[in-house]
C-alpha cells in the first residue's frame, strides 16, 4: 500500500529501541528481506563479507578450544544473526538513494523512544534511570545516541533544518534523565562538533583538530581530577568488574573462556550484585578470546581512529563524513563502559552503524570520483589547458 513503506521502518527501528529485542531483530531482517523482493540478495559486498566471515570463523575456532555449552551455542547462532543482518543492510543500502530515509526513519523511531521515556518519567509510570520501555538506561540511551541523535545531526548538517536540533534536545533530555553518563557526554559531543564539519577548507579543519588534540592532553590532569571527584557507585562498580574480567584474562590469556562465557563469568565475579557482563567490549573481548581479543581490539581502536580522523579531514560530503567520524567516536568511547557485542541490544545497533558508515563511505567516494571528472571538462569549456 502507497505511503506504507516509511511507516515500517519507523516501526521496526522503534521496536529495536523499545520492543522484545528478538522479535525486533526478526522484524528487522523480515523488513531487508522484503525491500530485497523478498529473495536472498544474489550478490554481496566482497571484502566486507570476507572480512566477516574469516572474524567470525576465527571466534568459532577459538570458543571450540573452551568448554562448548548450551549457552555457547546460543551466543554463536546469535553472532551469526548480527553478522547476517550487517550483510542484508549493506546490500540494502548499495543504492545511496536510501540512505536518507533510513536516516530520517530512525530519528522519528528514536524520538518516539526518547518522549515514551520523559513521558513515563513525568507521569510517575517509571523512576529515574529506568525511563525507557523495554531496555535498560545504557541500552535505551546508546539506542538513542547511534541510531537517534547522530542521524538527526547528520541530517542536520547535510540539510540545516532546525527542526533536527530540537529532537536532539529531546534526545538529550532522556539521557539526562537516565543518568548515562557516557552516552550524555558523546551527545554533547556530537552536538558541538556539527560547527566542525560546516567548516569547507581542510587546513582549517586540520588546525583546529591539531588544536583540539593539544588541548586534550593539556586537560588530562584536570579531567583525571574530575573523574576522581565524579566517581560514584556505578563507576567503582565497573572498575570491580574490569578488575575481574582482567583476573580471569590472567587464568587464560591465550585461548579466552570462549564466547559467550561472560554471562557465566561475570555474574561469579560479582555475588553480592550479580550483572551478567563485564561493562566493557574490550574486557569481553580478551576475557572471552583470549590473544585473539586483543588483535581485535587493537583493530576496533585503531579502525575507529583512522575513521575519526580521515573523516574529520575529508571535504566531500560533510554529512557523511559528521557521521562516520561521530559513530566512530561512539564506538571507541562507549566500548569502554558498554559490552556493546553482548546481547542483541546493541550488537545489532553496532551491525546497523557499521552498514551505515561502509555505505556513506562509497557514498563520499563516488561524490570524490565525479568532481574528478567534472573539473577537467569545466577546464575545457572554459577554454583552458587539462
Amino acid at each position: 500500500m502507497p505511503g506504507l513503506d516509511k511507516l515500517r521502518h519507523i516501526a521496526v527501528f522503534f521496536a529495536l529501541g523499545a520492543g522484545q529485542i528478538h522479535l525486533a531483530v526478526l522484524a528487522l531482517m523480515m523488513l531487508l528481506f522484503a525491500e530485497n523482493g523478498y529473495r536472498p540478495p544474489r550478490t554481496v559486498p566482497r571484502n566486507s563479507t570476507v572480512a566477516l566471515f574469516f572474524i567470525v570463523n576465527l571466534i568459532v575456532l577459538v570458543t571450540l578450544l573452551s568448554m562448548v555449552s548450551g549457552r555457547t551455542v546460543s551466543e554463536l547462532i546469535q553472532l551469526f544473526v548480527y553478522a547476517l543482518v550487517f550483510v542484508l543492510f549493506t546490500v540494502y543500502l548499495r543504492d545511496p538513494r536510501r540512505i536518507e530515509p533510513i536516516l530520517k526513519a530512525m530519528v522519528v523511531a528514536a524520538t518516539f523512544v526518547a518522549l515514551l521515556g520523559i513521558a513515563g518519567f513525568q507521569s510517575g509510570l517509571s523512576t529515574a534511570p529506568h525511563i525507557y520501555l523495554g531496555r535498560g538506561a545504557n541500552e535505551g540511551s546508546f539506542f538513542l545516541l547511534v541510531v537517534g541523535l547522530v542521524p538527526a545531526l547528520t541530517l542536520f548538517v547535510s540539510d540545516k533544518r532546525p527542526i533536527y536540533i530540537l529532537l536532539v534536545v529531546i534526545m538529550l533530555v532522556a539521557m539526562v534523565i537516565a543518568t548515562s553518563r557516557m552516552n550524555l557526554v558523546i551527545g554533547i559531543f556530537a552536538l558541538g562538533s556539527t560547527g566542525f564539519f560546516l567548516i569547507r577548507s581542510r587546513w582549517l579543519r586540520v588546525l583546529l583538530l591539531g588544536v583540539l588534540i593539544g588541548a586534550i592532553f593539556g586537560l588530562l590532569s584536570p579531567l583525571q581530577d574530575l573523574f576522581e571527584q565524579q566517581k560514584n557507585f556505578s563507576t567503582l562498580q565497573r572498575i570491580s568488574f574490569y578488575e575481574a574480567g582482567w583476573s580471569f584474562w590472567l587464568e587464560r590469556p591465550w585461548t579466552g573462556w570462549g564466547w559467550g562465557s561472560t554471562s557465566v563469568l561475570a555474574p561469579q565475579s560479582m555475588t553480592d550484585d550479580p550483572h551478567p557482563h563485564f561493562h566493557s567490549t574490550y574486557i569481553q573481548f580478551i576475557v572471552e578470546l583470549g590473544a585473539l581479543g586483543w588483535v581485535y581490539n587493537a583493530l576496533w581502536v585503531a579502525g575507529s581512529l583512522w575513521l575519526i580522523i580521515t573523516a574529520a579531514l575529508f571535504r566531500t560530503d560533510a554529512a557523511a563524513s559528521f557521521y562516520i567520524s561521530v559513530v566512530s567516536v561512539a564506538l571507541l568511547f562507549s566500548g569502554l563502559t558498554e559490552a556493546l557485542l553482548f546481547g542483541a541490544d546493541r550488537a545489532v545497533q553496532v551491525m546497523l552503524a557499521l552498514a551505515l558508515i561502509g555505505a556513506l563511505i562509497r557514498r563520499r567516494q563516488c561524490l570524490s570520483m565525479q568532481r574528478r571528472v567534472t573539473r577537467p571538462r569545466q577546464a575545457l569549456s572554459r577554454g583552458t589547458p587539462e
